[in-house]
């Protein structure tokens, strides 16, 4: 076999094993959170919120061996007090967010920095 052929052989193998692991991949279950108060947040999830009061999320531990994200997706029907639980931003600002409305909460944990990372972004329309 050339050595283009064994290339291409190993090139079709990798993007098969892609295309099976993103097939079956689980979709990830949107977990419920409580409306105020202390939330505790689950490494490698999605969660919903909907505030009636002002919130504290507490982070899970990270590692640094393995991949860490969460997701929040969040609706402030008033303005709440919303606590992020780090104090290192996508961006490096503080995010906004002084506005009732529809917000997505990133969360991805730093390996080389040793923390989670925040960003936040407002929903709206144009």
């Amino acid at each position: 076999m050339a050595l283009s052929d064994t290339i291409s052989a190993l090139g079709t193998s990798i993007l098969n094993l892609v295309n099976t692991k993103v097939a079956t991949a689980d979709a990830k279950e949107i977990i419920s959170l409580s409306t105020s108060g202390a939330i505790t947040l689950t490494n490698n999830s999605v969660h919903k919120v909907s505030a009636a009061g002002a919130i504290t999320f507490t982070l899970p531990t990270g590692t640094t061996t393995n991949f860490g994200q969460m997701l929040v997706e969040l609706y402030l029907p008033s303005v709440y007090t919303i606590t992020l639980g780090t104090s290192y931003y996508f961006g490096g600002k503080s995010p906004d967010m002084s506005a009732a409305g529809y917000y997505t909460i990133i969360y991805e944990y730093d390996a080389v920095r040793g923390g989670w990372v925040v960003g936040v972004l407002k929903k709206a329309t144009a």
